[in-house]
């Protein structure tokens, strides 16, 4: 690595530790889906390799002391199932594994407009996808609002949430 590069990664690096020291397990457990939960913001270093799930976890795990059924050790567990999922089973990021209350075909192929123009009505939905178009990106829908978006898709829209938006 070069020292402009090792110089730039050990700021990143920095910054990451400064999110994993401001950590609140408490409060995350708690408060994790609110709208002003008490979320990590981890999600872009983890998925850039700045900070592995097994690195996050030892830390989390050995400075808070945290079971492994603690809420936040459990979502890293999800992050890590999924990465699993699609990296040796790709296709099912896009379908269905499992029968759901529809047959595949009755979900609506595109998502409504309703949801793309953050109107819904449902304020973590509409704020999350209003954070989407400002910040271009979801910080992991805030970290609250994708279990939220899921549900809206679903059962308001008719439209599986693995068509996204």
């Amino acid at each position: 690595m070069n020292s402009v590069l090792r110089k730039n990664y050990s700021i990143i690096a920095s910054d990451c530790l400064k999110l994993i020291d401001a950590i609140d397990p408490i409060a995350y457990a708690k408060t994790r889906n609110h709208l002003d939960g008490a979320v990590t913001r981890l999600s872009p270093w983890i998925t850039h390799g700045v900070m592995t799930l097994h690195e996050l976890a030892t830390i989390l795990a050995s400075r808070y002391r945290l079971p492994v059924q603690h809420k936040l050790i459990y979502e890293l567990g999800w992050r890590a199932y999924f990465r699993h999922v699609h990296s040796h089973r790709p296709e099912l990021m896009t379908t269905s594994m499992h029968p759901g209350p529809l047959a595949d075909h009755a979900y609506a192929q595109q998502a409504p407009a309703a949801l793309i123009q953050a109107r819904t009505g449902v304020p973590a939905i509409d704020t999350a996808v209003r954070e989407l178009y400002e910040q271009a990106m979801f910080i992991t829908m805030q970290e609250c609002g994708l279990q939220a978006f899921g549900s809206i898709s679903v059962v308001f829209a008719g439209k599986p949430v693995q068509i996204g938006c």
